[in-house]
């Protein structure tokens, strides 16, 4: 039985796997997907990777996702994810060949954080070489776990994009440890303004949801999810005060886009 965990030599023929592909997946997307970028390792020559062609179709409209366009992935083999994680993303992954499928909106900062990690990495031997070197050293030290291997590549990336200097915004449902902790930390602070707000709302389910601005966290958000598509913002803290209106607008939009009416101490957020 191969490894969970496969890192393998550059392959010459994944630049042509991606084209046969991409060509298969913009019709399925129609005139909605307005291109769609190769990106992660086996988007950059020369470099060890797994053996995994991630893409990136960037849609005019992410709520045009729907139905019919999930179907149409399915029909060429694909299993949707949802978000998995990243809000405003629609994620698919295929197996045998594996591509992973990266649906971002035009205008999404995620698109930029992509590709510029992946422009840098191509004009860069001696990061491209580092990265080559730990990738097959993870590999090796969990080949059974992707997870792990995944969070220990993390320090890495966030380097090179401060390198880069990318400041893009992102919203990803916390999920990794240091997500965790920073959300640990702010309730434990914050435990009786909290505790308030879970006397005021009966809920059941919640989303804890963090900001970054390039790799920095700088926000954090718990929502509240409750019967008839109703979220309640129960906390919106953020360290840079300029990116409030951002924050909150990227809130807004995520609740549209799941059709939630947003609420606030009952009142409705517009």
């Amino acid at each position: 039985m191969s490894s969970l965990v496969k890192v393998v030599p550059y392959d010459e023929t994944w630049p042509t796997r991606f084209s046969e592909e991409a060509a298969l997946i913009k019709k399925a997307l129609g005139d909605n997907c307005s291109d769609i970028y190769h990106i992660g390792s086996t988007a950059i020559p020369g470099i060890a990777a797994k053996p995994v062609i991630d893409m990136m179709p960037v849609v005019k409209d992410l709520t045009k996702i729907d139905n019919e366009a999930i179907t149409k992935m399915q029909e060429l083999g694909y299993e949707y994810k949802g978000d998995n994680g990243i809000l405003f993303r629609c994620f698919f992954t295929k197996h045998n060949p594996e591509f992973n499928v990266h649906i971002f909106e035009e205008g999404s900062d995620e698109i930029e954080g992509h590709l510029s990690f992946r422009d840098w990495m191509r004009g860069h031997k001696e990061d491209r070489d580092k990265y080559a070197k730990l990738k097959t050293e993870l590999a090796m030290k969990f080949p059974n776990d992707r997870n792990a291997y995944s969070l220990n590549k993390d320090d890495f990336i966030k380097e090179i994009q401060r390198k880069i200097g990318y400041r893009g915004l992102r919203i990803v449902k916390a999920l990794i440890p240091k997500e965790l902790e920073f959300v640990k930390e702010y309730r434990s602070k914050e435990s009786e303004i909290l505790e308030a707000h879970d006397h005021h709302y009966q809920s059941r389910d919640h989303l804890d949801l963090i900001l970054y601005a390039g790799v920095d966290i700088v926000g954090y958000s718990h929502i509240q999810l409750h019967p008839n598509n109703c979220a309640a913002l129960k906390v919106i803290a953020i360290t840079e005060k300029e990116l409030n209106p951002k924050f909150m607008s990227l809130i807004k939009k995520w609740a549209h886009l799941h059709q939630y009416t947003l609420v606030n101490n009952d009142n409705q957020i517009d």
